[in-house]
């Protein structure tokens, strides 16, 4: 099953021309077994990675929350 999804998923790295794409191909050339690597992900991120006109990513993981930074630098200072 893993072979098939990494197949899977590599053959959407190459449909996809943005860095999201290239980042995942990556990561997933650099690996030998995904169940010894641990490898996951998200349902909502697998989806939206499947999805071809999603919009790309700049930066992976949860978008920055400005008022919770604010309090973090304040509390910092």
């Amino acid at each position: 099953m893993t072979i098939e999804l990494m197949l899977s998923v590599l053959a959407q790295c190459a449909a996809r021309v943005d860095k999201w794409g290239l980042e995942v191909e990556a990561r997933l050339r650099t690996c030998n077994c995904l169940i010894a690597e641990e490898a996951v992900y998200h349902k909502n991120c697998h989806r939206d990675f499947r999805s071809v006109t999603s919009v790309s990513r700049d930066r992976p993981g949860r978008p920055a929350d400005s008022i919770k930074a604010e309090n973090f630098e304040l509390l910092c200072q």
